[in-house]
């Protein structure tokens, strides 16, 4: 029978192979979300669902902000000149 923490792993793999495919960083995210999951649930020996997706749901969104700062571009942050919001 396969447990918890082999699922979350599988998970992590198959959300490292889609990143190859798109190239936005979020997959890989999710990635290390999904084996810090399974860490915990490793260590606690089960499946709980409820502590599963805070512990996903936190460090999902510590993961995305620490990518986006690492691996941000300055363009992709474009000031308004003048605040004139119709620029073409």
């Amino acid at each position: 029978m396969i447990d918890a923490y082999q699922v979350a792993i599988i998970l992590a793999f198959i959300c490292i192979i889609l990143e190859m495919f798109t190239g936005t960083l979020l997959l890989y995210s999710a990635a290390f979300s999904f084996v810090i999951v399974a860490i915990f649930q490793f260590v606690s020996n089960g499946l709980e669902i409820d502590r599963d997706l805070l512990i996903f749901s936190i460090s999902l969104c510590v993961s995305v902000i620490f990518l986006r700062k690492t691996y941000g571009k300055k363009s992709d942050i474009k000031r308004l000149k003048d605040d004139d919001v119709n620029i073409y």
